[in-house]
């Protein structure tokens, strides 16, 4: 049997897999709860996936959303309402928005982050909760909005007046287009090139972070990507600008200092897609396929992907490695070349 994986994640002390036809697996542990690598059951196809620090947090294609916290008891569907059941699409309905309105309620985009789970539902906003184990059923969280986050740049068909008068109000801040989730702060981008944050997530309003908005005449943001304590956005013509945590609790206190993007690798030479941070470690790829990785490897685990080719490896040392700049991680045997990969990404 063939297997196509259309998305792997890997955080904590896990790596899963959804494949082509809206199955999940899991090689590792959630919680203390540790098997080898089987697949967690959900009852309809998996769209979207991603992982927490110890949980795991999926999409359907009906737009249903479960999340799992323990391998032995499976998925668990997240009702986000007490109206919600087996034969609607699990929106969720609030009496600022009224009534459910064409694509009003729809979730787009779910997302694991260090100890919660949060989700982007159209006309409502982002939306965060702490995943939670209800002996393998259904439960409703306590969900706390994103303030600011549920502006739409067109209004849906049979919204009513009062809630999209209610949605304009955050016109200067733009429709959402994408986020991350770290540990304790949440960052975004808009369709309006702006990139906002939050820390602690019931703050009134998010906060611009102006240093890594688009510039005036240069392309607008277009990915982001973040994980624990650090988070990147990136453009079209590959620029990059790295924050963390720091940066975003400055820029929310209104300091003047540590409100700009940190000195990050040196991607001289290469076109960056895409991003992803472990810990203490990051890998970039690049438009030509290349894979790229720095930082700490803890006692040598692997997880530069370096091998033997850097000065201090191969000679059974466990210690910690530094690599400050990106190095080509290699797919073959040594002197046998350098694997590329296929560097497919949207634009938004």
């Amino acid at each position: 049997m063939r297997i196509v994986i259309l998305n792997l994640d890997n955080r904590g002390w896990s790596t899963s897999f959804l494949t082509s036809d809206g199955h999940v697996y899991l090689s590792g542990r959630l919680r203390m709860e540790e098997s080898s690598a089987s697949e967690i059951k959900f009852p309809e196809p998996i769209s979207q996936l991603s992982s927490g620090r110890d949980h795991l947090i999926a999409l359907s294609n009906k737009g249903r959303v479960y999340t799992c916290i323990l391998k032995s008891r499976g998925a668990q569907r997240v009702n986000f309402s007490v109206t919600v059941n087996d034969s609607d699409p699990g929106y969720l309905t609030l009496d600022k928005i009224g009534k459910v309105a064409e694509d009003i309620g729809w979730v787009k985009k779910v997302v694991g982050g260090w100890d919660r789970c949060a989700a982007l539902i159209s006309g409502i906003g982002i939306v965060v909760w702490r995943p939670t184990d209800n002996l393998g059923g259904p439960y409703t969280p306590s969900v706390g909005i994103i303030n600011g986050t549920s502006y739409l740049d067109k209004p849906p068909k049979g919204i009513p007046a009062e809630a999209w008068a209610e949605a304009q109000k955050h016109e200067s801040i733009g429709q959402v287009v994408d986020f991350v989730l770290g540990e304790g702060y949440l960052v975004f981008f808009t369709t309006i090139g702006k990139v906002f944050a939050v820390l602690g997530f019931d703050q009134a309003v998010p906060v611009e972070l102006v240093h890594f908005s688009s510039p005036e005449g240069q392309p607008p943001v277009n990915r982001i990507s973040g994980n624990f304590r650090r988070f990147a956005v990136l453009n079209k013509e590959g620029v990059v600008l790295v924050g963390d945590l720091d940066i975003v609790r400055n820029n929310v206190e209104g300091k003047a200092e540590g409100i700009k993007p940190i000195r990050g690798p040196d991607f001289t030479g290469y076109k960056i897609v895409d991003i992803a941070f472990g810990d203490y470690h990051g890998l970039a790829l690049t438009d030509e396929g290349r894979i790229l990785s720095w930082g700490t490897e803890s006692q040598m685990c692997g997880c530069l992907g370096l091998g033997d080719r850097l000065p201090g490896m191969g000679q059974g040392r466990f210690t910690n490695l530094e690599v400050a700049g990106p190095k080509v991680v290699s797919f073959r045997p040594p002197g046998e070349g350098i694997t590329f990969f296929s560097a497919q990404c949207n634009y938004y």
